[in-house]
């Protein structure tokens, strides 16, 4: 059986990177352990006073102050994080560390700084320097990773809620038809079609194309999160936008913004999966493909 690789737009891959790493970041910020850190911080450097702070205003005033500033901090610091892990996948855990410190830091105290110059209104006398704000961020990064790892258990915890919202948005199920095609682990299946004698099995970054009856593809799939919405069409689940009703031929949109016809036959199953019912934006043109 041949088949062939035809590449298709890296953008895509790179943007679905992005929006998981934006979602992981999510999860870690919300995470309770990282919020009770954030409050835990915040009284601490009320009452302690960095950088001159404590003579500086009332506590409640600087509570507020440094509830935005280690907030802002911390989201920072974890949508950082999760970009570096994304984007750099392929180099070792200490490259991806140093990437991150060393972005972190100075975007962080770049942030702080802001913040304290237009939201706070400090002026130049009462703002710490660029580099005392980016040591402090590199502190308190220090601090949130040595607490966590104190607590082992705890942590474990963390990652393994991490690595479930990971396997969600990125991971899917590695199915024959994807060992069939040398598909990593790592690498969605978002779309299989018919095409004559042939099957196109569409990933975020490349298309196998593989003789094969499109029914034997779609058994292959096997517990792939998706659905068959026509007779030669079927779409991964998590790869769907929405859907129009509306047109003339209904179709469902994918997030790279292809778009799928849906078929008589399966209508009532597209329905009954409760997608985002999209405009029709495009009511004198069939493009679907």
């Amino acid at each position: 059986m041949v088949y062939v690789k035809v590449p298709l737009n890296t953008s895509d891959g790179l943007v679905q990177k992005i929006n998981a790493a934006l979602r992981g970041a999510a999860v870690r910020v919300l995470d309770w352990r990282t919020l009770a850190i954030w409050l835990v911080c915040a009284v601490l450097a009320t009452y302690t006073g960095p950088f001159g702070t404590y003579q500086t205003g009332q506590a409640g005033n600087l509570f507020v102050l440094w509830v935005v500033l280690l907030g802002a901090s911390i989201s920072c610091a974890f949508v950082i994080f999760e970009l570096c892990r994304a984007l750099l996948a392929g180099f070792s855990p200490l490259v991806i560390n140093l990437v991150f410190f060393v972005l972190a830091a100075g975007v962080i105290g770049g942030v702080i700084d802001q913040l304290l110059t237009h939201i706070f209104m400090r002026s130049a006398l009462e703002r710490p320097s660029h580099l005392a704000l980016s040591t402090y961020a590199s502190v308190i990064m220090l601090i949130i990773v040595i607490v966590r790892r104190m607590f082992p258990n705890l942590a474990d915890e963390a990652e393994q809620g991490d690595k479930t919202v990971s396997e969600s948005v990125q991971m899917p199920v590695t199915s024959r038809l994807a060992k069939r095609l040398s598909i990593s682990a790592g690498v969605r299946i978002i779309r299989v079609f018919a095409d004559g004698h042939f099957v196109e099995v569409q990933t975020c970054t490349e298309s196998h194309r593989l003789r094969m009856r499109f029914s034997d593809a779609v058994s292959e799939l096997d517990d792939t999160a998706g659905m068959t919405v026509h007779r030669s069409h079927w779409v991964h689940s998590e790869a769907i936008r929405g859907w129009v009703p509306s047109a003339r031929k209904p179709y469902v949109v994918l997030e790279n913004e292809m778009r799928v016809p849906v078929s008589k036959t399966y209508l009532p199953g597209v329905k009954a999966a409760g997608l985002t019912v999209l405009p029709d934006l495009d009511e004198t043109t069939d493009k679907v493909v």
